[in-house]
């Protein structure tokens, strides 16, 4: 059988389909130019945007306020009040619970009123005695504070020697008018009451509304799964976090009054309720109430180390509270970065004042808990994941350790 006669432009051809492809090499680095382009227009849009926010919170913060303070309280109360609409209408239940932080709140003013009164009215004194003891620790100051007096007596002699030859002056000082100030400041107050208990009510009553509404903005399901859930773990972690510290807060307000009582100092359930209210501030609060109890320890009790006492005291349990209990009982849900802590505190302070410092942490927890979901990349969970909270996600840079998930 003769040989079957090959192609002659066969090795041609398959030269020609194996010789590699040409690819063409970008001009210089203008893609890379233009996407760094692009990324520094988001980040300064970005920028802008924060700035602006910033501004409208801080230009808008006598109705802002009252609207952050009722929507943080009622993301604590949310899965109380979801307890409560098994047994009656959301609306029902909300006012319940209206009707309950009312008196609570009517009941600790009526405890303290007339301690607060009192030394509100003795608060200059508790001035001069912390104003005594720090001249009396610090020996430059009083050297100053003698020179000073020194170059106030000196003036005093040559005006004395100039209203001799000089026509004396008529001076008016304009008294400060108290009922200008009621008038100026009363409205306003009553107005932002009006406004928080509104807005408690409604975003109690129609939150589960509010939440379908978020979720109905977006398109894909993946997008709504995100917001659901970042509803979600808010209040599972605020409630959590802020019961647990409420509980703490309020143990440490009792031991503190105990200790103040067996003291002998004046008013004990004053400074434990403030005490255990100021602990919500971290870091600032305690260190308030420290000095306050320095400063009525030094108008009660005559030697320096017994008027020292309850300020010293007051240390040890905060020491006791921060370090040993606040782990143990905060440690189960959630333990937050100090350092960020720390950052939110003097921001929100900073814009909104002392309402600010105790909306800090709240605040904190609500961004924690968004970011973690949008800026943190996890494995996509399924449908069976939904309905457990937050887990260790947000180990390291957000959360200070992990969060064991609920069984």
């Amino acid at each position: 059988m003769p040989a079957k006669p090959t192609r002659p432009d066969k090795p041609a051809r398959t030269a020609r389909l194996a010789r590699p492809a040409m690819t063409t090499r970008p001009a210089g680095n203008a893609p890379d130019r233009r996407s760094l382009m692009r990324t520094a227009a988001t980040l300064s849009a970005t920028g802008l945007f924060l700035l602006a926010v910033i501004y409208f919170f801080s230009w808008a913060r006598v109705v802002v306020i009252p609207f952050a303070v009722a929507v943080t309280i009622g993301l604590t109360l949310g899965p109380v009040a979801a307890r409560l609409e098994r047994h009656m209408p959301p609306a029902a239940a909300a006012l319940v619970m209206l009707l309950a932080l009312f008196l609570g709140v009517l009941g600790l003013f009526m405890l303290l009123a007339i301690p607060a009164q009192y030394w509100y009215g003795r608060l200059p004194d508790v001035q001069y005695a912390l104003q005594d003891l720090l001249f009396s620790l610090k020996g430059p100051f009083e050297t100053l504070k003698k020179i000073g007096k020194t170059v106030e007596e000196a003036r005093e002699a040559v005006q004395g020697e100039a209203n001799d030859t000089a026509r004396p002056l008529d001076v008016s000082v304009e008294r400060f008018s108290l009922v200008a100030l009621v008038f100026t400041s009363v409205p306003v107050m009553i107005g932002q009451l009006i406004m928080f208990v509104g807005g408690f009510a409604f975003f109690l009553a129609n939150r589960d509304r509010l939440r379908l509404g978020l979720v109905s903005l977006f398109r894909r399901s993946g997008h709504r799964m995100v917001v659901a859930r970042i509803f979600r773990d808010i209040e599972h972690f605020l409630f959590r976090y802020l019961t647990a510290i409420s509980v703490v807060n309020l143990g440490f307000g009792a031991a503190t009054a105990l200790v103040m009582y067996l003291l002998g100092m004046p008013s004990p359930q004053l400074w434990g309720a403030l005490a255990a209210l100021l602990n919500f501030i971290p870091y600032v609060g305690p260190a308030i109430v420290t000095f306050i109890l320095a400063g009525v320890g030094l108008i009660t009790f005559d030697p320096l180390l017994a008027a020292l006492t309850p300020a010293a005291l007051f240390i040890c349990l905060n020491v006791i509270e921060s370090q040993f209990v606040t782990p143990q009982v905060v440690g189960s849900s959630v333990t937050l970065n100090p350092f960020l802590v720390f950052l939110s505190l003097a921001f929100w302070a900073w814009l909104w004042g002392p309402i600010g410092a105790f909306l800090a942490v709240p605040l904190l927890i609500m961004a924690m808990v968004a970011a973690t979901h949008l800026l943190v990349h996890s494995p996509r969970a399924g449908p069976a994941t939904y309905g457990k909270p937050l887990a260790a996600r947000a180990n390291g840079w957000l959360f200070h350790r992990a969060v064991p998930p609920r069984a």
